[in-house]
């Protein structure tokens, strides 16, 4: 498939659907839940590092650095996520960064804005899990 601004590949199997970024090493999951599930950030964690998708087993809960490489600021506010994402909503997603001046809090990226911002842990956000293309 042809590179979408020459960092992203979308790659579609069955319903499954995956974002590929060769450039930085990075798999990314796309699919409906990603638009739907409000996790804890336990929660989210948990639920990447317990995925086993795509045939992989190895997924986990992105950094603040890691999220931030699918973040799009020259699209609209409401679509800060690189083209290529189908299933996102323009909300806060959770980041495996802790808030360093507040542990109670974690980092997030809003794909309304693209801005990262802290959050209480117990909140409910959404959730899009990665992992290293290596082993593909």
């Amino acid at each position: 498939m042809k590179p979408l601004l020459g960092l992203i590949v979308p790659a579609l199997l069955a319903a499954d659907t995956i974002i590929v970024d060769p450039v930085k090493g990075y798999v990314w999951q796309d699919i409906p839940s990603n638009k739907e599930l409000l996790f804890t950030w336990d929660e989210a964690k948990e639920h990447c590092e317990d995925l086993f998708f795509h045939g992989h087993d190895d997924w986990w809960l992105p950094s603040e650095d890691q999220i931030v490489t699918i973040v799009d600021m020259e699209r609209k506010k409401g679509r800060r996520i690189k083209k290529g994402f189908r299933y996102y909503e323009a909300a806060p997603y959770w980041t495996s960064t802790t808030y360093a001046f507040n542990a109670p809090h974690a980092w997030y990226v809003d794909f309304y804005d693209g801005v990262s911002r802290s959050e209480e842990k117990e909140r409910r956000l959404h959730v899009r899990c990665m992992r290293k293309l290596e082993s593909d």
